[in-house]
């Protein structure tokens, strides 16, 4: 976490961070508490504002964090009359929430947020190749219909055209650089954590919810290790 604040964004009390798809808004309690940089983060659900607002408790962190509900187009409700533009952008795993056909737009919209010069950081996962193209079908039908329903869900997306889209945007990448072995090592870790808590899940869950969830960790795994899938950070600048 500090890496991404002080590394590839470069954060500081004068910057306005901008975390579109906080998730469960961990990473955006951290960075607007240790480097002190108002900050708006976008999440997806009711659940995940009231997880991530408890993140905050009484902390001076509230001074900084503000959290809004909403995808991409909820960029808006960060911005208002008299407010500037943000100086700083991030998006971890945009992919899943904003499905290939909107990167365009989301792009546009993380633009026209910023400041001319302007960082901002993406995480993405893509496929490398259609040489694969069934195994990499069953296994997006299979995330999106038992782990993650409603999910546009990256089909055939490469890190060519991301990287394509960001120049049309109006972006300049700094740095590409792969988190691949990265994912596999740490897919492993969740699935090892998974079976070790395999009695609990499924007094709990169920059987099938354990037993769905190990096939999706163990192939997400495979699929990372034989280079199937791959994961990215992408570091840009706003120049136009």
């Amino acid at each position: 976490m500090e890496r991404v604040g002080r590394e590839y964004l470069d954060l500081g009390p004068e910057d306005r961070l901008l975390d579109i798809n906080a998730q469960w808004g961990d990473l955006a309690v951290y960075l607007a508490h240790d480097f002190q940089v108002p900050t708006c983060a976008i999440v997806a659900t009711s659940s995940q504002l009231a997880h991530a607002t408890n993140l905050t408790g009484e902390s001076q962190v509230q001074r900084f964090l503000r959290f809004v509900t909403g995808d991409y187009r909820a960029v808006a409700k960060c911005l208002a009359p008299g407010i500037p533009p943000f100086t700083k952008a991030i998006a971890l795993d945009v992919l899943d929430t904003i499905g290939t056909r909107n990167i365009p737009s989301f792009l546009r919209s993380v633009n026209e947020s910023m400041v001319n010069g302007g960082r901002l950081l993406i995480q993405v996962t893509t496929t490398p190749g259609e040489e694969e193209w069934a195994e990499h079908w069953w296994y997006h039908w299979f995330r999106q219909n038992y782990i993650q329903p409603g999910a546009d869900t990256s089909m055939l997306t490469s890190i060519e055209q991301i990287m394509v889209e960001l120049q049309r945007a109006g972006f300049e990448v700094l740095q590409l650089e792969s988190l691949t072995t990265d994912a596999a090592l740490t897919t492993a870790i969740w699935s090892n954590r998974l079976c070790a808590s395999k009695r609990q899940i499924e007094t709990e869950l169920g059987e099938d919810t354990y037993r769905a969830w190990e096939l999706y960790l163990n192939w997400t795994q495979s699929l990372y290790a034989r280079a199937r899938l791959h994961k990215h950070f992408i570091l840009a600048v706003k120049r136009a």
